[in-house]
């Protein structure tokens, strides 16, 4: 480690630190999913089984985004206090400078896999995107890979907009008028979700309507942060995370079409795990969670690449030497490719963020 690095880290908000250690290791579950259980049975064992692993990836991993936006809030507040405008416009630069390099990173990876397949199939390479629109490409949502699905880039697209968003909120000058918004904001999206949720009415993951409420509270969060959120109320954040989280289970299983982001049980659990966090008095310095948290960005970006490469490997090789899908663990059928998948997708990711970080590339993966 070089003195630079040392320098850097012993600055670094350990607090901080683990939130976004914490968020990237969510999204990684979220998206691998390294425990499945093959079961087809929805009244036994392994059916029952299934169902609860099934919630418990549903209510706790989409936590992820909203921490790692709340967190990047509440520094952004910190700095537009200090610096105002420039710190703004430098932002949204860097941002849109990550964005670009991503998108084109991963619409060439489209069309390499494109042109693998029509060699594979003997049909031919067309450079047109089926059923793409130019705002899910400014989303950052398309194009879609097969088996892993969208990009994973609208969350920069976000968080440009919410910068902006911030520092005119900021720029109100009287507090009593910019606590009655924020205090507004926040009651009203929190009713805005519920309504959505018991509607049945789904709004996509990449919309702003699901992240606005963090500008208000990181605005509160900071404003606060000198005085540590008594351990009842953060205990009530877990309740209420809990409650509705209960709830979104209960609606799921009447075949409503929930929101991946817009719930209130989402909300509640980001908050209740930004103040855990943030209400600990001393957290040592850790050198992998200082990792996590640095190079999130990157680990974020390339992971579902990995993913992409080694499922295709996986399905291959068992299919080829004839292997089971499953192994019976506990009584429970596990999905074997699945935790074939796993562990070298996110030693790759990690391996390959670790080089980047050395390279010319580093302002892309930190």
């Amino acid at each position: 480690m070089s003195n630079t690095e040392k320098i850097d880290n012993k600055h670094r908000d350990t607090r901080l630190d683990l939130i976004k250690a914490i968020s990237i290791c969510l999204v990684l579950i979220l998206h691998i999913r390294p425990v499945r259980i093959i079961s087809e049975d929805t009244l036994g064992y392994s059916g029952i089984a299934n169902f609860i692993l099934d919630q418990i990836y549903l209510i706790s991993t989409p936590l992820a985004v909203p921490l790692f936006i709340l967190t990047s809030l509440f520094l952004l507040i910190a700095k537009l206090q200090s610096t105002g405008i420039e710190y703004c416009i430098n932002r949204c630069k860097r941002l849109f400078e990550i964005f670009v390099f991503w998108t084109t990173i991963h619409i060439s990876i489209y069309y390499c896999i494109s042109f693998i397949q029509s060699l594979w199939s003997h049909t031919t390479f067309s450079w047109y995107i089926p059923n793409l629109q130019i705002y899910q490409l400014l989303s950052g949502t398309s194009p879609p890979l097969p088996i892993v699905g969208d990009s994973v880039f609208y969350f920069i697209v976000v968080l440009i907009v919410l910068t902006v968003m911030t520092y005119y909120f900021l720029k109100i000058k009287s507090h009593n008028i910019k606590n009655n918004i924020a205090l507004s904001l926040i009651v009203l999206s929190l009713v805005y979700f519920e309504i959505l949720n018991v509607t049945g009415t789904y709004i996509a993951y990449w919309r702003l309507d699901n992240f606005i409420v963090y500008i208000p509270i990181a605005y509160f969060l900071f404003n606060q942060q000198n005085e540590r959120i008594r351990k009842k109320y953060v205990l009530l954040l877990y309740l209420c995370f809990f409650v509705f989280g209960c709830q979104d289970v209960l609606l799921r299983s009447y075949h409503v079409n929930i929101g991946l982001y817009a719930r209130v049980s989402i909300v509640c659990g980001a908050l209740a795990v930004f103040t855990s966090c943030t209400n600990i008095n001393s957290l040592k310095s850790n050198q992998i969670v200082i990792f996590l948290s640095k190079f999130s960005l990157g680990i974020f970006a390339i992971h579902k690449y990995y993913l992409y490469i080694l499922t295709i490997i996986t399905v291959n090789l068992f299919s080829i030497l004839g292997w089971s899908n499953s192994v019976l663990i506990m009584g429970l059928p596990i999905d074997l490719q699945a935790v074939f998948n796993a562990l070298p997708t996110i030693i790759l990711t990690l391996a390959t963020v670790h080089l980047l970080s050395y390279s010319s590339l580093q302002k892309f993966v930190k």
